[in-house]
């Protein structure tokens, strides 16, 4: 009689920091929340249930970028997988960054061909059985050789190049546990799915590899396939779907029976919430929203990247911002480092950073224009058409059509000019490559880092690309990008407040009723003892900000029942214009440096003499440990009572060492984003000091909902206007401020004429 048993497995790859749920078709799909909503409705329902990760959890997201992947990895804590294996893009923030965060894991995570050079000593744990219904279930982790390239700045670490290697240390580990009965073996791997069916026919059948699970190329196959015995699968990308097998395990003969493998959509139909996980993501995602909300800039139209294999008018925009921000002849950006597959018409600072993730910095070098057709050409070979290697988007600057069937130049031209003919092969070419792929030139390009060197020695012309980025929108929306500060409320919060609230007040129609004013502060929220201010009589000649509150209950307020919008606009254009040569008349540097708190140094040195005191503490402790084994051979000077009383106070005064140690670390950590923000702060309003008295009135408004939190009108027209910047920095500019009526900062209080 046969004996079976079945389990389930879920997988996914590639998730890339896509987190959150989206709209389409009318249809809330993906997210982690479904995501983990549906995984552990499917524990419950098949107590026999595993959950793999191939690779790349890292990367893509906003929220992902902002924390360097902690976010990412508490997240997947909250999603709980069984078991993970790492991906080409958890290198992208270093090899000693990774290895911090496998420790925040609370989840196994596996790799088999990583290690540190001249040892045999290995990165990581390279499989792990997992003990299943009585069953061993043998999981091995291999990466995909582009981390190869990625880890080449890291002299310490190698790894195996290829999928041969690959299969040879398969075996290894397969033959080492034949002694133990391994019911079933899977490898986790991210090679990509075609690596995947060459990795299945290099391996021995004898091995006993039942399943590889994989990830790295996207692919979303319409079903499993078989490759020397052994089933492959894969899951696209992202949370849009998970992978699902259903497996009849011959526990008899150690191979599968049977199985069933399709992808499940995730939708709110099928898969639940999962209320827990949506609570981790709030804690991000509520800080995340306000720094990243603000618009960067606005597009005629739409401007797409809907693959990596093809030159497209998104990366045509990125190569030509960094070919002409930086002033090289020729940028060639990576396709592969654009992540957004559209972008705009209205850009915010968050779409920009998702679309281009990489904070890597750009290499300067020069080649002949022999060289340049030579690294394109090789750049164009069949391989840059399947994914198998980088395809590179050209800058405006550079035009030329590439005929695949006879594998040459139909034309190449340097601005219009065509290079051998018009442009001399011998000419120079200024050329800038994003760090890692300037590492990896010779493997992209076949040309070596010796040659380029013979020209002249490559140099660093930026250190952030994504800085680039963003100085060049902040010059392309006249200066105004810099409203990026947690600290100010999004324009769009502030309105939407104002309309709820007025409609709660009862006062009608308010978006007519504003609609094409051109008043500076026709946007700002006004208040009159509390009370919203909303515009009246616009098609009059002189339109006025009516108190409805006081119009209908004229005893309960002590302010007008209207003010003149030209009137109230004026006071407070004036108002801040004041607050702007204030700024004017202060040092930048002097202020800057002012908001470099050093409450940031002074914890840190009660955090080192806390960790000192604990080390110490903590050798006392042992030290009286050793002293028990004396006492209880009685030839030691202290009795048992007196030891227990020794014992117990240093180990309550460790515990109190180890509470402070984590309270300053906590100060340490607020005091330094403090800091961080205080810089913020006082960049945006110096910035906007700079252009108001320039900026045409769509401007001045911008700045102003941003400058602004409200407006409160009494009689007369006092008024009272509260910033968006924080009491301290209100203080910091005081103190280093040569004016003596600093105090505007704080609250102001003017009256019109």
């Amino acid at each position: 009689m046969k004996h079976t048993k079945k389990i389930t497995i879920l997988h996914s790859n590639d998730l890339h920091g896509d987190f959150l749920a989206e709209q389409v078709d009318e249809k809330l799909v993906g997210g982690v929340s479904m995501l983990s909503g549906y995984i552990e409705k499917v524990r419950a329902e098949e107590p026999n249930t595993i959950y793999a990760i191939a690779g790349d959890m890292f990367r893509g997201s906003v929220i992902d970028s902002e924390y360097k992947g902690l976010s990412t990895i508490e997240i997947m804590n909250a999603l709980a997988p069984d078991i993970v294996t790492i991906g080409n893009h958890e290198v992208d923030y270093g090899i000693a960054h990774l290895l911090f965060i496998e420790k925040c894991a609370r989840f196994p995570i596996i790799n088999a061909n990583l290690y540190i050079k001249n040892t045999p000593t290995r990165l990581f744990t390279p499989y792990k059985i997992l003990r299943v219904d009585g069953m061993n279930i043998l999981f091995i982790g291999i990466i995909t050789q582009d981390v190869i390239n990625q880890t080449k700045s890291e002299s310490l670490v190698g790894s195996f190049v290829d999928t041969a290697a690959a299969a040879a240390e398969v075996g290894k580990i397969c033959n080492a546990h034949n002694s133990i009965d391994i019911d079933f073996t899977v490898l986790l791997t991210h090679i990509g799915f075609e690596e995947d069916r060459h990795l299945a026919r290099q391996l021995d059948p004898a091995w006993g590899v039942d399943l590889i699970i994989g990830g790295h190329s996207h692919t979303l196959p319409e079903h499993a396939v078989e490759e020397n015995g052994v089933v492959i699968a894969q899951a696209g990308t992202g949370t849009d779907q998970i992978g699902r097998f259903d497996i009849i395990v011959d526990t008899d003969n150690n191979c599968i029976d049977s199985y069933t493998w399709h992808t499940v959509p995730i939708t709110a139909e099928t898969c639940p919430r999962n209320p827990a996980m949506e609570q981790v993501l709030h804690r991000f995602t509520s800080q995340v929203d306000e720094k990243y909300s603000h618009i960067v800039a606005r597009f005629r139209r739409e401007l797409t990247h809907p693959e990596r294999t093809r030159e497209t008018e998104l990366g045509n925009l990125f190569a030509d911002i960094f070919t002409r921000s930086l002033g090289i002849d020729i940028m060639l950006i990576g396709s592969g480092s654009i992540r957004a597959e559209k972008l705009g018409p209205i850009v915010t600072y968050g779409d920009l950073i998702e679309g281009f993730p990489y904070d890597d910095g750009v290499f300067m070098f020069k080649v002949t224009g022999r060289q340049l057709r030579q690294m394109l050409h090789y750049m164009l070979r069949e391989e840059a058409y399947t994914g198998h290697t980088e395809f590179y988007q050209l800058p405006s600057t550079l035009r030329l059509r590439y005929d695949r069937a006879k594998g040459d130049f139909d034309y190449f031209t340097y601005c219009g000019k065509e290079v051998g003919k018009e442009i001399s092969d011998d000419a120079l070419f200024t050329v800038g490559l994003q760090n890692y792929h300037f590492k990896n030139i010779e493997s992209f390009f076949n040309i070596s880092y010796e040659t380029i060197c013979k020209l002249q020695k490559p140099r660093s012309v930026a250190t952030s690309c994504q800085d680039v980025l963003m100085l060049t929108f902040c010059k392309i929306t006249g200066g105004l990008l810099i409203m990026k500060s947690t600290y100010l409320l999004p324009w769009f919060k502030m309105t939407t407040w104002y309309f709820r609230l007025s409609r709660l007040l009862k006062v009608s129609n308010i978006k007519r009723r504003t609609k094409n004013h051109g008043a500076v502060a026709d946007r700002i929220f006004m208040l009159v003892k509390n009370h919203v201010l909303a515009v009246s009589g616009m098609g009059e000649v002189r339109p006025r900000y009516s108190c409805f509150y006081k119009i209908r209950h004229p005893g309960d307020c002590d302010g007008q029942s209207g003010y003149g919008v030209s009137k109230l606009d004026s006071i407070v254009e004036e108002v801040v214009r004041q607050i702007f040569a204030q700024f004017r008349e202060v040092s930048r540097k002097k202020l800057l440096e002012s908001v470099k708190t050093n409450d940031a140094a002074r914890i840190q040195k009660k955090i080192k003499k806390i960790q000192k005191d604990l080390e110490a503490k903590q050798k006392e402790l042992d030290n009286l440990k050793a002293e028990t084994i004396l006492v209880i051979r009685g030839v030691s000077a202290l009795d048992k009572e007196l030891l227990g009383t020794l014992v117990a106070e240093a180990r309550e005064a460790l515990e109190t060492l180890e509470k402070q140690l984590v309270q300053a670390q906590e100060e340490y950590e607020e005091a330094t984003k403090t800091a961080k923000r205080s810089n913020y702060i006082c960049n945006e309003l110096f910035t906007w000091a700079d252009v108001y008295d320039t900026a045409n009135h769509d401007e001045r408004r911008a700045i102003l909902q941003q400058f602004i939190k409200e407006i409160r009108v009494r009689k007369d027209y006092e008024i009272s206007i509260t910033l968006n910047a924080s009491f301290n920095q209100v203080e910091q500019l005081k103190a280093v401020s040569t004016y003596d009526g600093a105090e505007i900062f704080e609250e102001i209080s003017e009256k019109g004429a």
